[in-house]
């Protein structure tokens, strides 16, 4: 089926380049930073009041969660699948379908923990961090709402988002292996859109990276959000493989 070798082919593109896609944005940026100069404003990038800023990044940990569930919703858990294609007993693949599940289910509830969390601190710290114009007002947005300024450390949530989010897809991308058995146009459909989501965050990490927050602002987010991914992948499963029977 070609449309299905084409959204095979195009996800194994994105997983080989993701990383380094993610470097050269932040590279990028730091670049445009120490250089002193900035791009040309352009209205869907640079607009906090765009539609991808107000319907996409603003509410990017719930797209990020469809775009994980869903495709577990229709292909299985990735070591589910695994054991079908090795051809494990009926005990073996109800034991590893179990693990599974149980796996994913404490990377979800782990990163949406670090996410809430993370972003957070991050208000606590432009809080604390900081004071207004006005020094009548306390509080960060209200300072900004009323036409002033707050001076203070402003963690870029957008940048934490969406380099946490990136990876997670990444990975969750690179444990899905293909399965004749799951060969549909629905299949196909999920594929698609979990490739555009990802190529959206892309696109959302570069303009933020370009438009929005100062450079040390822009590393602090990049860098959270790294740190989750590997609290999430390189930590978390010690603990659960210890627990798991």
């Amino acid at each position: 089926d070609c449309a299905e070798m084409g959204a095979a082919d195009a996800r194994a593109a994105l997983d080989k380049k993701t990383l380094a896609v993610l470097v050269a944005i932040l590279l990028f940026s730091v670049a445009l930073d120490l250089a002193g100069t900035s791009m040309p404003r352009l209205p869907i990038l640079s607009n906090k009041g765009s539609f991808l800023n107000q319907w996409l990044l603003k509410l990017g940990w719930a797209w990020t969660l469809a775009a994980w569930l869903l495709p577990l919703a229709v292909f299985g858990a990735p070591s589910e699948v695994a054991a079908e294609r090795v051809g494990a007993g009926a005990r073996g693949r109800e034991d590893e379908k179990w693990k599974a599940w149980a796996r994913v289910g404490a990377r979800v509830a782990a990163a949406t923990a670090l996410w809430y969390v993370f972003t957070g601190s991050f208000n606590v710290v432009q809080l604390y961090s900081g004071s207004c114009s006005n020094p009548d007002i306390m509080q960060p947005r209200l300072c900004t709402r009323e036409g002033h300024d707050w001076s203070g450390m402003d963690i870029s949530g957008h940048c934490f988002l969406l380099v946490f989010a990136s990876l997670i897809l990444w990975e969750e991308s690179r444990r899905r292996l293909p399965s004749p058995t799951h060969s549909s146009p629905v299949a196909e459909g999920v594929e698609w859109a979990v490739l555009a989501l990802r190529a959206v965050w892309m696109v959302g990490l570069w303009s933020t990276c370009c438009y929005f927050h100062v450079l040390q602002d822009k590393l602090l987010g990049c860098l959270a959000g790294a740190l989750c991914w590997y609290l999430t992948y390189a930590i978390l499963p010690l603990y659960i493989d210890l627990l798991l029977p």
